[in-house]
């Protein structure tokens, strides 16, 4: 007897009688695509995502979903220093992920990353620890390279404008207390870390609590340093440049930052605190005391949960339990939303050391998402109706680049003699993706700067009487590699003046 698999049955079932439909009548054709119809609308109904049939005002909570299901193991100090060590985390909208990052100090050597998937539900470590964790802790790397594992209160950030996810400064390395001004940042892509970014100015890094926000209107991170000559520094990840934002004052340890891209304000709030800062300008800005009524119970709490609903245009803190608060920076009203009349979960505790960035908006289906340890499931919760915001279509794949660029010599013409003080060098220079630049060089030394921009050109002091050989060298726009440039050489004949 042959055997065949269900899925196999199923599919020649379909097919029999759709031949078979071809003899009937309009009558039991209709009935079978109504049939066929329900059971399709069946599957879908029974494949929904979990986070599509919840409602305004309730909870989620995802089943079997402890970090420690996923936990490096043989590491240096408590698995759960990741979340519990001042640590928080981010949101890679691109992938629908929240990424968990932290421990540090005396409380967990592991510098591996973990990420929440939104779509399947699930936890996956996306690298391993370093294994070697000595070295230099004033350099703020383990000896492989890597950043070595630090509190991360929430100065770690999702950045979408290079995609990527990133560390503003840090603090307490293991083992000891120590903090750095560096800027790195985690490539999704390659699943590695990438060279040092630059470095943030002072009064942005060095104490306690430092927090970052992401502005989608400019695509630059915000930090904020914290307790006294705190700063707010913008970090431009196109350039790799940072610039102070603020005047020096002080902000208080445990407060979460978040930006409002609409009325573009970055605000703060934790322990009883509640600052804001306008930057829609370019200049240095003062710190206000921001004055709010309403239900401000969130505001007392340690570095509560705090992130920005563009579907209710509020910003939404969390800080335990099933109640959620809102605040309107229009009217400075906080309002306290408690869970819908046919909620029955209740989310765990908030921990006690903050929960900074372990609490965040989840566009592509309009909710928020949070953990509270790693031995606690991730809940997730909605605010209000809507299904959300699709996400973006991942980038394609760049195409590999085999044309060469083309750069030629131009003047003056090859074998003529010339001399005097400026003689004046030009080149062509073109390549299908872009040129980054032209660099002349004498005898191979770079004559004078590279030049980006055409007509490419450079003037030669011909100072000595002797035979010379003139490079200009092109290299494309999009390529780095060595393979990519291309020389040409021009030989003239120096004449003394």
């Amino acid at each position: 007897m042959k055997h065949v698999s269900m899925r196999q049955a199923g599919l020649r079932g379909l097919i029999g009688v759709c031949h078979a439909a071809l003899a009937w009548g309009p009558s039991r054709i209709l009935g079978l695509l109504v049939s066929l119809a329900m059971a399709l609308a069946m599957t879908a109904t029974a494949r929904a995502h979990p986070i599509d049939t919840l409602q305004p005002g309730q909870w989620y909570r995802v089943p079997n979903s402890k970090l420690t299901s996923v936990a490096a193991q043989n590491v240096p100090g408590s698995f759960g220093g990741i979340m519990g060590a001042w640590s928080g985390g981010a949101f890679d909208t691109t992938r629908n992920r929240l990424i968990i990052w932290g421990g540090g100090h005396g409380d967990y050597a592991g510098n591996e990353i973990y990420a929440f998937d939104v779509a399947s539900l699930t936890w996956v470590r996306l690298t391993d620890p370093s294994t070697n964790v000595g070295g230099d802790a004033n350099s703020g790397y383990y000896p492989d390279g890597k950043p070595r594992s630090f509190h991360t209160y929430e100065y770690i950030e999702y950045v979408p404008s290079i995609d990527r996810f990133c560390s503003f400064g840090n603090s307490a390395g293991y083992p000891g207390v120590n903090s750095t001004s560096n800027i790195d940042c985690f490539n999704f892509s390659t699943l590695q870390w990438e060279p040092r970014r630059g470095n943030l100015p002072a009064g942005a890094w060095g104490t306690p609590g430092t927090a970052a926000a992401y502005d989608s209107t400019t695509g630059h991170a915000f930090v904020l340093g914290m307790q006294s000559s705190s700063i707010v520094a913008e970090f431009n990840p196109s350039t790799n440049t940072s610039t102070v934002r603020s005047n020096p004052s002080y902000v208080g340890y445990y407060v979460t930052a978040e930006i409002d891209p609409t009325r573009r304000k970055l605000v703060a709030i934790g322990s009883g605190q509640q600052f804001m800062w306008d930057i829609s300008g370019t200049g240095k800005v003062n710190a206000t005391g921001l004055s709010t009524s309403g239900n401000t119970g969130v505001v007392g709490a340690p570095a509560p949960g705090l992130a920005y609903d563009p579907v209710s245009d509020r910003l939404v803190a969390w800080a335990g339990g099933a109640d959620v608060y809102t605040l309107n920076l229009d009217t400075r009203v906080w309002t306290r939303h408690p869970p819908a009349a046919g909620n029955s979960v209740i989310p765990t505790a908030a921990a006690g050391t903050g929960t900074y960035g372990r609490f965040r908006y989840v566009p592509a289906y309009n909710a928020f998402i949070v953990v509270n340890s790693v031995s606690d499931d991730v809940y997730i919760y909605k605010l209000t109706a809507g299904a959300g915001q699709p996400l973006p279509p991942s980038a394609p794949p760049p195409v590999p680049d085999t044309t060469p660029p083309s750069v030629s010599l131009s003047a003056p013409t090859s074998g003529a003699t010339i001399s005097g003080a400026a003689v004046t060098i030009s080149a062509n220079a073109s390549d299908n993706i872009g040129v980054a630049y032209v660099q002349f060089m004498v005898n191979g030394q770079n004559l004078g700067a590279a030049d980006t921009a055409t007509p490419y050109s450079v003037a030669w002091n011909t100072t000595q009487g002797r035979e010379r050989v003139v490079h200009a060298l092109s290299r494309r726009q999009r390529c780095r590699r060595k393979s990519n440039h291309l020389i040409v050489d021009h030989r003239y004949r120096v004449q003394s003046s």
